[in-house]
């Protein structure tokens, strides 16, 4: 039976061991970076089943999140300002069923829907859940609440303005369109002057958006005007007031030649104090202020004075991935964008965001698609959630273990692709080497002076060869200036060269009997290993360009 050469491999499997605890050490760095450092770190509180933005609410200082299943059964979670879940619950489809109902949203402690034609809600209680649905109004196809003195409801000819105050609507006025077909509206009194907005659809390729002063007979002004070649599909509508100043982002989809589609928001504000107009203009979802891949769902809310808007897109300084991730802007008051900063990081797709404000803290939800169902992530500026999220969780030292783990794999099964050059460099000027030193007799004469001659060799190439198998010939831009670039490119290379050296010498004196063929074919992989193990994690995340 041949003997298990012990020092050899235990040295190895130290090796591998000391690159394992490196690798989770930078799989956690990984998974907690941070863009905005005023933001926590993004923790999941629930799930949906449905690609449905959360929708959520201010219960008495905690959140009230609600979600959905595939079936419409509406699942409700109540969670304090660190994340942490109160209460949970589900309703069955026999007060809500999201597969027939449209534009939910919570207005204090009530949820507002709509199901065929008709304006519903049920009222919450923590101790019991969601009451029965309520009718509200019947022949409503749609409504806008910026706040309880402005609560419009609208259907393809009327326009009603309304308050919503202690659980009763108060109807004020009723505003009749003969002409065009009303898809959208509000109406703001304010200072004692009232203003229509109308979305007219004008034909199924164009919508124009205008607003009128009602106490003044005047023209209505045009906001924004939207064409397609074909047809256009509007989507939700966001709006949130900042002393008496309305902001509104709404979507749409315009359809063209051979079934393309363009995403777009008309964003504009208007000052309700003198009824003017401040900006209106049209936002290209496929570039935002230097987001690519701006997403069509998103949410505004004002906070400490100022708009907020969340949304999802690409960004360029996560150099981990190439999914989108959840981003908040400030929008100031002539439609400028500022103060931009990515909230979330993680390889999961994140999208359908919502926003809430408590207290001048801010509170993010998202989903992030996971497999046949969608996570629900949580984010906040709180100071106490900050704090709290900052530790390092049992959960994630596990996920990055486990990552961790399958490098060594990751490893062997690049060794011929990686270190393919290298080794066949190796053997063309090892060749030439075997024929000099039988020509000058250092073959058979000296044996130690061979294989410092053929450690040379191998040192030397694995410095040419180096650059080019894991700088040159990788896109590892996300790897860290220690190692690629500059004085490291030498560097490390001679720091993989003694481990693969030491243990050669270790197997040498352990295996005397093996021949040094053998043992230079063990130096050249084990050297191919270790290299490819200290980039496994930076190789596995990205995209490779071999």
């Amino acid at each position: 039976m041949k003997k298990i050469p012990i020092k050899t491999v235990s040295f190895i499997l130290a090796i591998i061991l000391l690159l394992l605890g490196y690798h989770t050490y930078i799989h956690l760095n990984i998974d907690r970076e941070r863009f905005d450092n005023s933001w926590g770190y993004e923790t999941e509180v629930s799930y949906s089943e449905m690609n449905a933005e959360p929708i959520v609410g201010d219960l008495g200082g905690n959140v009230i999140l609600i979600t959905f299943e595939n079936d419409g059964n509406l699942i409700y979670k109540i969670l304090d300002k660190t994340g942490n879940i109160i209460k949970e619950g589900s309703e069955d489809i026999s007060k809500l069923n999201k597969n027939k109902s449209n534009h939910l949203e919570l207005i204090g402690e009530e949820l507002f829907f709509i199901t065929e034609g008709n304006l519903y809600n049920l009222d919450f209680d923590e101790n019991i859940g969601f009451s029965e649905k309520i009718l509200v109004k019947e022949n409503v196809e749609g409504y806008n609440f910026v706040d309880e003195n402005n609560f419009t409801l609208y259907n393809s000819r009327e326009v009603f303005s309304c308050e919503y105050k202690e659980g009763k609507l108060i109807q004020n006025q009723v505003f009749t369109l003969d002409e065009d077909k009303i898809i959208d509206a509000f109406v703001l009194n304010k200072n004692g002057n009232s203003i229509l907005i109308t979305y007219r659809e004008k034909s199924p390729e164009e919508i124009n958006v205008y607003y009128n002063l009602v106490n003044f007979d005047k023209e209505p002004v045009e906001i924004g005007k939207i064409k397609s070649v074909y047809n256009i599909y509007k989507g939700s509508t966001k709006n949130t007031i900042n002393d008496g100043v309305l902001t509104v982002s709404t979507n749409f989809v315009e359809y063209g030649q051979q079934g393309s589609k363009t995403l777009k928001k008309l964003l504009y504000s208007i000052n309700l104090k003198n009824q003017e107009l401040l900006y209106s203009k049209v936002i290209n979802s496929n570039k935002f202020k230097d987001v690519i891949n701006f997403e069509d769902i998103i949410d505004l809310e004002t906070v400490n004075g100022e708009v907020h808007l969340i949304g999802s897109g690409f960004n360029s300084e996560n150099n981990y991935t190439e999914k989108n991730d959840i981003f908040v802007a400030k929008i100031n008051s002539s439609g400028d964008f500022y103060d931009k900063s990515f909230i979330s990081n993680t390889f999961r797709y994140s999208l359908n965001p919502a926003i809430l404000d408590i207290d001048g803290d801010v509170y993010s939800f998202w989903l992030e698609v996971e497999g046949g169902m969608y996570q629900v992530m949580y984010n906040s500026n709180n100071d106490e959630f900050i704090e709290i999220s900052s530790g390092i969780k049992t959960e994630e030292v596990k996920d990055a273990v486990l990552k961790a783990s399958s490098g060594p794999f990751f490893a062997l099964s690049m060794l011929l692709i990686k270190s393919s050059f290298m080794i066949i460099l190796f053997f063309a000027v090892l060749a030439v080497a075997y024929m000099v030193m039988y020509n000058k007799n250092i073959f058979e004469e000296d044996e130690k002076k061979r294989k410092i001659i053929l450690i040379g060799i191998f040192i030397i190439i694995n410095l040419i060869s180096f650059n080019f198998n894991y700088i040159e010939g990788t896109r590892l831009s996300q790897t860290p200036d220690y190692l690629i670039g500059g004085a490291s490119n030498i560097l490390v290379p001679i720091f993989i060269n003694l481990l693969s050296v030491g243990a050669f010498y270790i197997l040498d004196k352990e295996k005397e009997e093996m021949g040094i063929m053998w043992k230079l074919i063990f130096l050249l992989v084990l050297d191919s290993f270790i290299a490819n193990l200290i980039y496994t994690p930076f190789i596995m995340i990205n995209k490779i360009i071999i």
